[in-house]
């Protein structure tokens, strides 16, 4: 399988819809181990981020012969996680910033990056919070 991860070189229109059409799938029908690997595949998360942030690996592998591997709540939690690197490309307008954004470690954050607050409700508030005041230039 080709691998897809968004780059440079795709724009951000590209990288935008791609996310739009994951968030849907992920809506919309039966989150399988496709799904998954095609979410790795084409967007920054990794496996090791869907095991921290959505749901175990163990979790996931217990659940391998039922046809949705995701909670309610876990899908809703990736659809949000989604969202928030929908988000992040848009502010920025590159892959790269965006990227380095979400993974790098911040001061306000006491040394940890956005992203080690994804997996929850209030941090994906705090991100897109942050992310607003950003677009709007305010000071942060």
């Amino acid at each position: 399988m080709k691998n897809n991860t968004p780059t440079n070189i795709d724009t951000m229109d590209e990288i935008i819809q791609r996310l739009l059409i994951l968030e849907n799938l992920v809506s919309n029908s039966s989150v399988s181990e496709d799904i998954i690997d095609l979410i790795v595949l084409t967007t920054i998360l990794t496996y090791d981020d869907i095991y921290t942030y959505v749901t175990s690996k163990e979790t996931l592998k217990a659940r391998k012969t039922q046809s949705n591997l995701l909670t309610p709540e876990e899908r809703s939690m990736l659809i949000e996680i989604l969202r928030i690197i929908k988000y992040a490309f848009m502010v920025f307008g590159d892959l790269n910033k965006a990227t380095n954004w979400l993974r790098k470690p911040k001061r306000q954050l006491k040394g940890k990056c956005p992203m080690n607050l994804l997996g929850k409700n209030d941090g994906i508030d705090v991100i897109r919070q942050w992310l607003i005041k950003i677009e709007h230039g305010i000071a942060v």
